[in-house]
């Protein structure tokens, strides 16, 4: 079984590691199925003790699977924040963003912006 304090702290390690973005988004997907697998035996013993007639125990152990499943979601959005993290970054050797007006009508305002 999985608990949330080793998922964190391996996330932690993993976003302080110096990987490069792609495999950082692999070990956070491979953290993220171990724990949807950990969720899924915690829902399975869940019912189970339901069919037993455990209804407490039940609701703990349903309560514990939800929040792994939301844990193992906040995993797979590092995932993604880990791959699109340098995305916002401008770099110096970046051009400029092209004009969203066609280059006829460009031709045409500097055309008349010379003759007033």
């Amino acid at each position: 079984m999985v608990s949330e304090f080793k998922i964190r702290r391996e996330v932690r390690q993993i976003d302080a590691s110096d990987e490069p973005p792609v495999a950082k988004a692999r070990h956070f997907l491979a953290l993220s199925r171990a724990t949807r697998k950990a969720a899924l035996q915690l829902s399975e013993l869940a019912f189970r003790l339901f069919r037993q007639g455990d209804k407490e125990g039940s609701k703990r152990f349903a309560r514990a699977a939800a929040l792994r499943l939301r844990l193992a979601e906040t995993v797979r959005g590092k995932a993604r924040h880990a791959l699109h993290e340098n995305d916002h970054k401008v770099g110096y050797d970046l051009e400029a963003p092209k004009l969203a007006v066609p280059s006829w009508e460009r031709e045409e305002e500097e055309e008349t912006a010379g003759v007033r």
